[in-house]
């Protein structure tokens, strides 16, 4: 492999305190590195920060193709080397039907961008709030807590279970040559519902390609 000197996504963009829509179009980017592998009937599976450098020159790459499987169903790996593998996932930014062994698709890596947009753009890993506690026929249900909530001064830490700390926060908007307040403004137009719809925790929920989502960001994007 080529030998790369660079920085994780997120590391990359808060040394930088790149602006939102800086951080965008770098996502974009890798959306279109991710696009093109699932044009060639590769699904990624490991897409996290620092799976994602990006150079000097300010070009990201998508690195660690390592979890990969191929999306024909005739040529996937086996069930038992998935299993295998299993170990090495991140858990915070696979999709719940990787973690669950279950059958991959594109949506899969959707979740895991997902997960990374949440974080460049909240400096917080995807936060979920408990609706109702397990049972024993019943799982525990869930709800993402929107990029614009979570940087919500709430004293109700019940509203979610994880999420940058108060004394943080105005880090966090100067990160982003900005303030909390403008963050909220920003993300609560369009970029909340961007997340929430790659984050949806049914496969078929989600976006059903990196396109779309490209083009909602390039939506999005015009008016920040």
């Amino acid at each position: 492999m080529e030998y790369l000197e660079g920085a994780p996504i997120t590391s990359h963009c808060d040394q930088r305190q790149l602006s939102v829509q800086d951080r965008l179009g770098l996502f974009q980017q890798v959306c279109a590195a991710v696009g093109y592998a699932h044009s060639r009937g590769v699904l990624h599976r490991d897409i996290k920060p620092s799976n994602i450098l990006i150079t000097d020159e300010g070009v990201p790459k998508l690195l660690d193709f390592g979890l990969a499987v191929l999306s024909h169903p005739e040529v996937t790996s086996t069930q038992e080397r998935v299993s295998a593998q299993f170990r090495f996932l991140t858990p915070e930014y696979s999709s719940p039907e990787v973690l669950q062994q279950k059958p991959v698709t594109e949506a899969s890596d959707l979740f895991s961008l997902g997960a990374v947009l949440y974080e460049l753009l909240t400096g917080s890993l995807p936060c979920w709030a408990t609706l109702e506690e397990p049972s024993a026929n019943r799982p525990a249900r869930r709800r993402l807590v929107p990029p614009s909530e979570v940087l919500l001064c709430t004293q109700d830490n019940r509203a979610r279970e994880a999420g940058p700390s108060l004394d943080t926060l105005e880090e966090i908007g100067a990160a982003r040559r900005t303030t909390v307040r403008g963050l909220r403004r920003e993300f609560a137009k369009d970029l909340d519902w961007i997340v929430e719809k790659c984050l949806e925790l049914e496969p078929h929920e989600r976006y059903v390609s990196v396109r779309p989502l490209d083009e909602d960001i390039t939506q999005t994007d015009r008016f920040l």
